[in-house]
This record gives C-alpha cells, structure tokens and sequence, in this order.
C-alpha cells in the first residue's frame, strides 16, 4: 500500500500528492465508516423485526 504512489509515479508519470501514510488513513477511516452504516442498517432492521414480531405483547399476556 505504501508503495502504491510510487509505482504510480514512476511507471504512469503520474503527479499523485498523496503518500503512502495518508493513502492508510484514508482506507482505515473509510473502513470504519462503512462498518458504523452497515451497524446502523442491522441495528434499524432489528427494530424493525422487534415491531413486527410483536415480542412486547407476549409479556403482557403473561401478567393476566
């Protein structure tokens, strides 16, 4: 990964401003962004779920 922009550079002539550390930054943090959405869809549809299943009477019947 690191040596990615120099691969570029030298054998493309390709003018690339990003390093090799900023190049780790960028895929760990976009990483982690796409972990924290694919936690938010799950945690959205497991509410969901929770809404159709109707779990939250089934402990109120149990009362009577």
């Amino acid at each position: 990964m690191c040596l990615l922009p120099e691969f570029l550079v030298v054998g493309f002539d390709v003018t690339f401003r990003l390093g090799g550390t900023a190049m780790l930054i960028v895929v760990v943090v976009s990483m982690d962004f796409m972990a924290q959405v694919q936690s938010h869809l799950m945690s959205s549809q497991y509410a969901k779920l929770m809404e159709r299943s109707n779990l939250q009477s089934y402990g109120k019947g149990a009362r009577r």
